[in-house]
């Protein structure tokens, strides 16, 4: 898909530098904040519209596919954990080094998540769990958010949604949180889930209160 050249690597010439990627990271975890800002702009409105509908029957449907089916059929550990599962020479021990080092400079918070969560991987238990890389949540939800702006003719709300899928999917990577593979996968699944709860929605309608 990449011409046979890690998209990190790709990457990298505009990309790695200690502040620039504490900048990806703070981005990074303010998908917390966007995806929480989405759910309740849609779980909490006034009226049940078709549009919040839609977006909440094909936000659980992302997930449960997502993860519970998806998830499970090809778990996978992502370019943080590879020397963990694979013997021989990590084509992402470069990568994994770089962060390490611009966690010395500044704070990259994925470093020590990365660490717990493979810790807790091996307990089997722990605050936070979870490894397999495929496909990706973050960027699945985002293409949720840019579906949901459009539905709702908000210009600036489709612009921001745009500029901030594209920054989850190069974060993903460059925090050797996932393959490219994994956000393209992600992007799919989140798709067709709108397009499903399109479906549904438009045959059972809300009903006016």
């Amino acid at each position: 898909l990449h011409f046979g050249v890690l998209q990190h690597e790709l990457l990298a010439p505009l990309f790695q530098y200690p502040f620039i990627t504490f900048l990806v990271n703070v981005n990074y975890n303010l998908w917390f904040a966007v995806i929480t800002a989405f759910f309740f702009w849609q779980g909490f409105r006034k009226e049940d519209t078709a549009l919040r509908q839609r977006y909440l029957l094909s936000y659980l449907l992302t997930w449960f596919i997502g993860t519970c089916l998806i998830g499970t059929i090809l778990s996978s550990a992502g370019p943080c954990f590879y020397a963990m599962v694979e013997p021989g020479a990590n084509p992402y021990a470069g990568l994994m080094n770089y962060l390490r080092e611009a966690n010395t400079i500044y704070p990259i918070w994925a470093v020590p998540t990365q660490d717990l969560l493979w810790q807790t991987h091996l307990a089997g238990f722990g605050e936070v769990e979870g490894v397999s890389a495929m496909p990706s949540m973050h960027v699945g939800t985002t293409i949720l958010f840019i579906c949901c702006a459009v539905q709702a003719k908000k210009r600036w709300l489709v612009r921001f949604s745009w500029i901030f899928a594209l920054s989850i999917l190069l974060g993903s990577v460059l925090l050797g949180w996932h393959y490219a593979v994994d956000g393209y996968a992600g992007a799919a699944v989140a798709y067709l889930c709108w397009k499903l709860a399109g479906w549904w929605v438009a045959r059972h309608p809300p009903v006016a209160a």
